[in-house]
């Protein structure tokens, strides 16, 4: 029982730890207490009328008279705790106190649902307690709630753990977790599969360490930091610095997120899906670059309309990657072993041209341009004279003025 039934003192006292109960479950406490002997002496604690059916769906709901009138009362347990009660609870005389305060110098809140008049089927029931939940579990890890209890968990009364946070969505089919402030997962949860929203302008950090696995989940609107451990989808985040991201079984998305500033993508050594980043941008000023380090990883990777710097660091493992946007690449000396196609308007500083297995496949306009630049003498290095400047290659691009005569011929091939 949640609660214990002084017959003496006529007190119905709700036990330690219990953050949760149902008059109803408290009215069917009593009828055995009496039922087994241990009322018979003393006074009803309570009286009841409702119930009935009013259609095949709605039945009069069921109020639960306290017997006041008679001198019974509630009293909280003694520790500083808010417990939550549900069900129509109703005081038999309005003029008479019921609820009694602890003995100890203790805060203890008790929080009352009532509901509608009319009850209503379980299955109607529940529908309305998905209704309040809006389709997710609500977390905030500085709310005093935890238990699985409803309403723990709903926007009112956000739970404070993801262990909680779980259970609950358990119960109810749910597979999204809203999250509220920063919330710093304990190395040992789990969340794979999970959707897990942030509510977006800075307002939700999420920050992981080793330990915590997030395979397969799927972020929206938050701050990411720390330990990722698997792979996921992450949509308009703010990606504060991540590591061990990506897997073997699902690849990993970065969709219209903002990286930095001076952020870094580390994948995991283990990660042999494909990880993409779709419309993102750096977050770090000037010619800072965000650091992508593939660790070895076998994954290949793709940067698609990408805005700002990227590095590139220890691709040692026959990579495929793909570059194209308005942005800065940087291939690191640490990079033994990679084929880097490059689009768009984008400036390549190869630190690893020394490194035979890297392969570069330069199709940038900023190449382009810059042989433009170069035959026009716009080049201040590289200005125009009318001789044989002995020729200079670009990316797959051969370039020769030769002199003959009088006159330069140019070559391009």
């Amino acid at each position: 029982m949640a609660v214990t039934f002084d017959g003496p003192n006529l007190i119905i006292t709700l036990e330690t730890g219990v953050t949760s109960l149902d008059w109803g479950d408290v009215y069917s406490d009593w009828k055995r207490w009496v039922n087994d002997g241990g009322g018979d002496p003393y006074a009803p604690a309570f009286r009841v009328v409702g119930g009935d059916p009013l259609s095949a769906v709605i039945n009069a709901g069921t109020y639960y008279f306290l017997r006041n009138d008679l001198g019974w009362r509630i009293k909280p347990p003694e520790e500083d705790i808010t417990v939550f009660v549900t069900g129509n609870l109703a005081l038999q005389d309005l003029n008479v106190p019921s609820i009694l305060p602890t003995t100890g110098a203790f805060t203890a809140a008790v929080l009352g649902l009532q509901p509608v008049t009319q009850g209503v089927i379980p299955e109607m029931r529940d529908n309305l307690r998905f209704a309040i939940y809006q389709n997710a579990v609500w977390v905030d890890q500085s709310s005093p709630y935890s238990g699985t209890a409803f309403p723990v968990g709903s926007p009112r009364a956000r739970v404070n753990n993801v262990a909680d946070a779980k259970l609950i969505a358990a119960a109810n089919g749910f597979t999204t977790l809203d999250f509220l402030g920063t919330y710093n997962f304990s190395g040992s949860d789990n969340v794979d599969d999970f959707t897990l929203r942030g509510e977006g302008g800075g307002a939700s950090t999420l920050v992981f360490s080793a330990g915590d696995s997030t395979d397969g989940a799927r972020f929206y609107d938050a701050e990411l930091q720390g330990d990722m451990s698997g792979a996921i989808e992450a949509t308009n985040c703010h990606v504060a610095g991540v590591s061990d991201v990506g897997g073997s079984v699902h690849e990993t998305e970065f969709k219209g997120c903002l990286l930095g500033p001076g952020s870094s993508v580390a994948l995991s050594a283990a990660a042999t899906e494909d990880v993409h980043f779709r419309r993102c941008d750096s977050g770090s000023p000037g010619d800072t670059a965000v650091i992508y380090d593939w660790n070895g990883a076998a994954a290949g990777g793709t940067f698609r309309n990408y805005g700002g710097g990227i590095r590139l660091e220890n691709l040692t493992n026959a990579n495929e990657i793909s570059i194209d946007g308005d942005c800065h690449v940087t291939i690191a000396a640490s990079c033994t072993s990679c084929n880097i196609a490059i689009r768009g308007d984008v400036k390549v500083t190869n630190l690893a041209s020394a490194n035979p297995g890297v392969v570069v496949i330069d199709q940038a306009m900023y190449t382009r341009m810059f042989e433009v630049w170069q035959r026009l003498g716009l080049d201040p290095n590289n200005p125009l004279t009318n001789q044989n400047d002995g020729g200079y290659t670009v990316g797959d691009i051969d370039v020769n003025a030769t002199a003959v005569g009088d006159d330069i011929i140019q070559t391009r091939q």
